[in-house]
């Protein structure tokens, strides 16, 4: 289950929010993962908040005002390809749908361990199954 978060300038509009995820997911989804695995969110920022070289590392063509930093926390132990498979696909995608040129897309990945808890009713060890206690509240007990 990736998790993704897009670092963009303020201003980006609801539409085009939903047609960077939708173009994502369907990147994660050619990477092999499910296509309800959607979860992402966006952080919008001031111009003077994300502060980037123009070119760096050679581009012949300087970054936009539309730049936006994509950042993937996924499991560790996947096979090896995934991240590659992910941005290459969502690049593609983000510049068919969105005309986002490749030198406006940063893709920072992490790998986390993969038995970590998720959710607060999932446990390690349960399968994901949910214990069915409650602290009375309604909310499902750790």
């Amino acid at each position: 289950m990736p998790f993704v978060t897009f670092t963009v300038r303020r201003g980006l509009s609801a539409a085009n929010k939903s047609r960077i995820s939708e173009a994502m997911l369907e990147a994660q989804v050619a990477a092999g993962y499910h296509r309800a695995d959607r979860f992402h969110r966006f952080l919008e920022v001031d111009q003077d908040d994300l502060l980037v070289d123009s070119r760096l590392p050679d581009y012949a063509m300087d970054r936009t005002d539309r730049f936006m930093v994509v950042e993937v926390v996924i499991s560790s132990g996947r096979p090896i390809g995934i991240a590659a498979t992910i941005a290459g696909e969502a690049v593609r995608l983000f510049g068919e749908r969105l005309h986002l040129a490749p030198q406006d897309i940063l893709f920072v990945f992490h790998e986390v361990e993969p038995n970590l808890p998720r959710f607060p009713a999932a446990s390690v060890g349960s399968g994901g199954k949910r214990s069915g206690k409650s602290d009375g509240n309604g909310r499902a007990a750790m």
